[in-house]
Order: C-alpha cells, then sequence, then structure tokens
C-alpha cells in the first residue's frame, strides 16, 4: 500500500522475472551462442529484452545497469559493482553483433508472455509496463481482429485463437504457421532469415526485418513529469518531496534533523535523496556508517537509482521507507 492507501502496483521487471521462462528458448539462446561461439548467460538475454522495452542503445543501457536498482537486481548483479559487471557486459556486447538472432528471441519472449495474457507497453523515460490482453479488445487500436506486439520493429501481428481474424489490409496481409517437430533446429542449422516468435513463423510477404539494433519509438504526447517521493520516518510521519531531500542530523542541513537527532550513528550530513524523472538518486556524503538501500550497502560517497519503493537505512539502525509516486 503506498502512503494514499492505494494498493502498490508490483514493479514492472518483477512481474516480468516472474512470467517469463527462458527454458523453451534453448535453441534460440543457442544460436547466438554458436554466432559468438561462447555461452550466452541469462543476464544477457535479459539485457537484450532491457534494451528493446527502454528504447535503449548499448551506451545507455550498460550506464543503467550501473545506477539502476531494478535493473541489477533483474540481473542478478549485487548492488556494488563486481567482476560480474565487467563479464556480463563483454558478453552482451558480443551478442548485440548478431541483431537477427537477438530479435528472434525477443520475439519468442514476447510470444510467450503473449500467451499468458500480457503484453509489454514499452518505457523511454517513463518505466515500461505490463499490461493483460482483454479478449475481444484489440490492442493499438487495429480493426484487423489481431493482437499487436507493443513496439514491434515489423508491425508483425499474431492472431488471436480464441476465433478466426478479420481480414486484414491487403498491403499487411501475412501467412503464419506453426513450426513442426524439428523446424526450430533446422532454422538455426540452416540460419534461415525468418522471424521467429516462440511459435509462429513469418513468411516472406511480412514486411522486412530490421537488420540493425532494435530502438523505440517514445509515444507521442507530452513529456513525462518527473516523479515525486515520499519517505515515511520510524516514528510514523512522512515527508513528501520532488526535488531533493537532505539527510543528517544538523538541522541547518536537513529539514527533518528532529527524526534523527537522537540517533548518533547518524552523520550530521549522511545522504541526499534526489527526485529525477526515472526514480530517485540515493547518494551517500561519505558518511561514517553507511547507507543502504534493502539492506544493500552502497558504495561509500556514491550514488544509486531507485526506481521502486524500497528500505533505505541510515547507519545501522535508522531505517525508512521511501515511496516513489508517478
Amino acid at each position: 500500500m503506498d502512503m494514499s492507501g492505494k494498493p502498490t502496483a508490483e514493479p514492472f521487471l518483477a512481474q516480468i522475472d516472474r512470467l517469463i521462462d527462458l527454458r523453451p528458448f534453448s535453441l534460440l539462446i543457442g544460436a547466438i551462442g554458436a554466432r559468438m561461439h561462447a555461452e550466452v548467460p541469462a543476464g544477457v538475454v535479459k539485457m537484450l529484452l532491457l534494451a528493446r522495452w527502454y528504447g535503449m542503445g548499448e551506451a545507455a543501457l550498460l550506464e543503467a545497469c550501473q545506477d539502476r536498482i531494478s535493473f541489477r537486481r533483474f540481473l542478478g548483479l549485487a548492488l556494488e559493482g563486481s567482476s560480474e559487471d565487467v563479464r556480463l557486459a563483454e558478453s552482451y556486447r558480443n551478442a548485440a553483433q548478431f541483431p537477427m538472432e537477438g530479435q528472434n528471441l525477443i520475439h519468442a519472449v514476447e510470444a510467450q508472455l503473449l500467451a499468458k495474457g500480457f503484453s509489454v507497453r514499452p518505457g523511454m523515460w517513463a518505466e515500461a509496463s505490463i499490461v493483460p490482453v482483454t479478449e475481444g479488445i484489440v490492442m493499438g487500436g487495429d480493426t484487423s481482429g489481431e493482437l499487436d506486439f507493443s513496439g514491434a520493429p515489423d508491425g508483425g501481428r499474431i492472431p488471436q485463437a480464441a476465433r478466426e481474424p478479420a481480414a486484414p489490409p491487403a498491403a499487411a496481409l501475412v501467412e503464419t504457421r506453426i513450426f513442426q517437430p524439428g523446424e526450430l533446429k533446422e532454422l538455426a542449422d540452416t540460419g534461415e532469415s525468418a522471424l521467429v516468435r516462440g511459435v509462429a513463423k513469418m513468411t516472406a510477404t511480412a514486411a522486412p526485418v530490421q537488420s540493425g539494433p532494435v530502438e523505440l519509438v517514445p509515444p507521442a504526447g507530452p513529456e513525462v513529469p518527473a516523479p515525486s517521493a515520499c519517505v515515511e520516518w520510524a516514528s510514523g510521519s512522512t515527508t513528501e518531496f520532488s526535488g531533493e531531500l537532505n539527510i543528517g542530523r544538523d538541522q541547518r542541513f536537513c529539514p527533518n534533523a528532529v527524526e534523527l537527532k537522537a540517533d548518533h550513528h547518524v552523520s550530521r550530513r549522511h545522504a541526499v535523496l534526489s527526485v529525477c524523472a526515472e526514480g530517485v538518486w540515493v547518494r551517500d556524503l561519505g558518511s561514517r556508517n553507511g547507507t543502504f538501500v534493502d539492506g544493500d550497502a552502497l558504495p561509500q560517497g556514491q550514488a544509486v537509482l531507485v526506481d521502486s519503493d524500497a528500505s533505505i537505512r541510515f547507519g545501522p539502525h535508522c531505517a525508512v521507507r521511501l515511496k516513489v509516486c508517478r
């Protein structure tokens, strides 16, 4: 529950982690590994998904994987950077050199989500989201009776299994069929340039597949405003803010020093919380006893981006609840 008593939605990447199962895609992952001449870690597959759903190029994605706490959790990385970060980044760079195989895998994952009744709504500066697909409702304003993968670069569609789709316009006519046993292996062996979406294959009548890295176009409309945030103190009182909130026992530095003055493990100038479009930056100011996000210590004097609700602890005892309000 948030401060207003409304239910707090499960974070997007936590939903994705719960819904997707990469095991059925071993052939598609193996096709990338064969081109790389190396094993493809699960984290690389997830980075390919992040790049698509958040519309990030390589540099922006690698930076976000350093900063965003939800990305690090999704990838299974510790809050503090390690040699695993370097290995994963290098594997991702290698995998990204084969966009066709990467797109095949991404579309297969999206097909799996669709089969479970969900579709991904891509995000740019705003958080991506996963939305249920309701029977009888056509996504994206299409009246052809087919469901659309949000942001798919080729505009391909997968028909609803529950009913016979209406005939699409001639220009958009696409033939689909079910893979027979052994066809996926044949596809991997022959390198056939068809677009695979889990169980559907788009034939040569489909629009040509984009050969470069997938990039998402931000939705039209007004710029997404920066979120606000709220801190719930141990006393039960709350502080809402939309800019910066200083944390410390110095009353000239922190407007809420009264909440902290009894805890001498909190430094006089301990940390700063800064709201931005993506969430809240939590920055430790070189405090004596450290700053912790959901139990993980921040590197002293450094910051992480918190893009969903989290528990923040200043020193060993002073814990608060940070709510990100969008």
